[in-house]
C-alpha cells in the first residue's frame, strides 16, 4: 500500500520511496553481477555501499540474503557439474566477498 512518499509492507514496515528504488535498483545490478556482467559487479558494489549507508537495516539484510541465496545456489552449481560457466561462479564468489565484508 502506498501512502505519501512511503509503502507499507505487508507486515506494516513503512517504506520510504527513495529507499525502495535504492533496493530495486541494487536488485537490478547485483542479479546482472551474479548473472556473469562485469560492469554490473563494480557497479553494484558501490550500490551495495550506497544502500547500506541510506537504507534501513531490516531491508538491507532482506536483499542481502536474497543475493546471498542466488550466488551460494550459483557456486554449488558449478561445483557441482550443473554449470560449467566459470564467469558466473567468479562473480557468484565476488558477490560473497563483498556482502561478507559487509560489516566493514
Amino acid at each position: 500500500m502506498r501512502c505519501g512518499s512511503q509503502v507499507v509492507r505487508a507486515d506494516g514496515q513503512a517504506i520510504d520511496l527513495a529507499a525502495l528504488e535504492a533496493v530495486e535498483q541494487l536488485d537490478d545490478t547485483m542479479f546482472a553481477a551474479l548473472g556473469g556482467d562485469a560492469s554490473s559487479l563494480d557497479i553494484a558494489r558501490d550500490r551495495w555501499r550506497a544502500v547500506r549507508r541510506q537504507v534501513a537495516a531490516s531491508l538491507v539484510d532482506e536483499a542481502r540474503d536474497k543475493y546471498i541465496e542466488r550466488a551460494e545456489a550459483t557456486w554449488n552449481d558449478y561445483r557441482n557439474g550443473d554449470d560449467a560457466d566459470v564467469v558466473r561462479a567468479f562473480a557468484a564468489l565476488d558477490v560473497l566477498l563483498m556482502l561478507e565484508g559487509a560489516a566493514e
